[in-house]
């Protein structure tokens, strides 16, 4: 039986992880996550890296779609040079469904390595 969300941290770390670990899960990406990830010089491998092995942090926040809620899970990437990336998801167990909605750096310091320094 699937809990019922919103979920403590420590619970909705372990179901993000489970189903970012699932042969069958889809990933529903925002337009506004797309762009994010592009501006900021975030890759998917790094993405799927934070949900597989980050730590979620901070209280769930409701979402739009009723009986879900947001998580923001985060940690260091093996591409992301010793920053710390955030990934904010909608996990939905009974789909099988991870909604991305944005990703972002923790701390600043970084940004599109592609852009040149002024």
């Amino acid at each position: 039986m699937v809990e019922e969300q919103p979920w403590d941290s420590a619970i909705a770390e372990k179901y993000i992880h489970q189903l970012a670990r699932e042969e069958n899960l889809t990933q529903a990406k925002t337009l506004h996550y797309k762009t994010r990830m592009a501006e900021r010089g975030i890759i998917a491998s790094d993405v799927r890296h934070v949900l597989r092995h980050g730590v979620v942090i901070g209280e769930a926040e409701a979402s739009t779609q009723g009986g879900l809620f947001k998580y923001k899970i985060q940690c260091e990437t093996p591409n992301s040079d010793g920053g710390v990336i955030r990934v904010i998801v909608i996990p939905c167990r009974e789909k099988l469904l991870l909604k991305i909605v944005t990703v972002m750096w923790v701390g600043g310091g970084h940004s599109n390595p592609n852009e040149l320094a002024e």
